[in-house]
């Protein structure tokens, strides 16, 4: 019989679409501030979803339009499930758009642009 109590396993929340959680509402304090500061025109969450192949798709955390009106896509994450990263790379190969991988260090947000 398995001991349920050493399991060392962590069990995650499932994502609820439209429902930020701690990392990107954080994230989204860091795009507000870019915003009023001008560095960005606007930015949306989880406002577009892009079409991979039949049944399968993949919806970035946010959408930003950058000042010189360039669309990007910011990922942000403290961890990456492998289904995640392939498709965040499918959709980084097929979309000409700036892909951001967005992850914070120790207090300070790392933002690197992904390129395929």
């Amino acid at each position: 019989m398995q001991n349920l109590k050493s399991s060392s396993r962590r069990v995650r929340g499932k994502h609820r679409p439209g429902e930020m959680n701690k990392i990107e509402t954080d994230y989204s304090r860091v795009l507000e501030k870019r915003l009023l500061d001008g560095e960005i025109k606007l930015f949306h969450y989880e406002s577009i979803k892009l079409i991979l192949a039949p049944k399968l798709s993949y919806t970035p955390d946010f959408f930003v339009l950058n000042k010189n009106d360039e669309g990007e896509f910011h990922e942000v994450k403290g961890h990456w499930e492998e289904k995640a990263w392939v498709k965040f790379k499918m959709a980084a190969e097929k979309f000409p758009f700036a892909f951001f991988i967005v992850k914070k260090v120790k207090k300070e947000w790392d933002i690197k642009e992904y390129c395929p």
